[in-house]
């Protein structure tokens, strides 16, 4: 049977409640209510918390600690510049096209 245009694919949640992985929170140091880079790449992302894959927080806040060692404000501008960087350039973790 294949559903109608009414149903729905994924679960409602009220009082602004959300599912959430819980290592995000126990494990890597999130709190709520997010940073306001974790905000900003949520909101340019056009995600919603509970579709972010734990890797990705952590590859976030590793990012925002890098950042408030080197006492420079977090944003996502330069995290994707440095991403763009170490992509292109064969640094870091991301595979080079040939």
């Amino acid at each position: 049977m294949l559903p109608s245009t009414s149903d729905r694919v994924c679960s409602e949640y009220e009082n602004h409640v959300f599912p959430m992985y819980e290592v995000v929170f126990k494990d890597m140091s999130f709190r709520l209510p997010f940073s306001e880079f974790q905000r900003e790449m949520l909101g340019w992302t056009k995600l919603s918390p509970s579709q972010i894959h734990p890797n990705s927080y952590a590859f976030m806040r590793a990012f925002e600690l890098l950042c408030d060692y080197l006492h420079l404000p977090a944003s996502k501008n330069v995290f994707f510049f440095l991403l763009y960087y170490t992509k292109r350039y064969g640094l870091g973790f991301f595979p080079t096209n040939p």
